[in-house]
């Protein structure tokens, strides 16, 4: 899985969802995807896909709040969890 930054993630979710966006407008890692319109429930499961695609590997979200991964920041920071759990095990 390759190894990116909390950062790098959440630049890449903001891609994904930049034509749901309102031009120009800040983005809060607070931002909820779903609460706020920017994603339904398709929307998010095709965001999954892309990150996995992305980062090369399965984004494990199972353990996780999904009050934390539906937000922006959250997402990214369950991504990189899920990242370097998995290059971790590779390793072992």
């Amino acid at each position: 899985m390759r190894n990116a930054s909390v950062a790098e993630i959440r630049a890449f979710i903001l891609e994904q969802i930049a034509g749901s966006l309102r031009a120009g407008a800040p983005v809060s890692d607070e931002l909820h995807l779903l609460d706020a319109g920017v994603l339904d429930s398709v929307g998010f499961v095709t965001l999954i896909a892309a990150l996995e695609e992305h980062l090369g590997g399965e984004i494990d979200l199972g353990e996780a709040d999904p009050d934390e991964f539906l937000t922006v920041g959250g997402l990214a920071r369950c991504a990189h969890s899920s990242a370097h759990a998995r290059n971790a095990s590779a390793r072992d």
